[in-house]
């Protein structure tokens, strides 16, 4: 069984092997009950991803709460339960990060 702890490092690898340094906001655990466990400023995006063992493993009501607040503010937010569905959360936020440089540049 994977820890969340191993995957967390493992999807910290890479994204900076992908992308380069990342922003992380770190939550001290336990310290803010429901704060996702990945919290990173990608190209101008605030995104959040829980990460959890597997898909048996759901988030809590109140992480549910946050991931959903976080996209209503415009963030991109979901679930990953390895590095490949970390970086396909990632990948959307390229994608609307591209979306708004597209917009603001013509």
């Amino acid at each position: 069984m994977r820890l969340e702890s191993s995957v967390k490092i493992a999807c910290k690898r890479a994204y900076k092997k992908k992308y380069g340094p990342m922003y992380i906001i770190k939550n001290e655990q336990g310290a803010n009950s429901g704060v996702p466990d990945i919290t990173i400023c990608h190209k101008g995006l605030f995104v959040g991803i829980e990460l959890k063992r597997s898909p048996k493993h759901k988030p809590t009501l109140q992480q549910q709460a946050n991931l959903y607040s976080i996209m209503e503010s415009g963030g991109i937010s979901g679930v990953a339960y390895d590095v490949e569905s970390f970086m396909r959360i990632v990948e959307v936020a390229d994608a609307k990060a591209e979306i708004i440089k597209n917009f603001l540049t013509k």
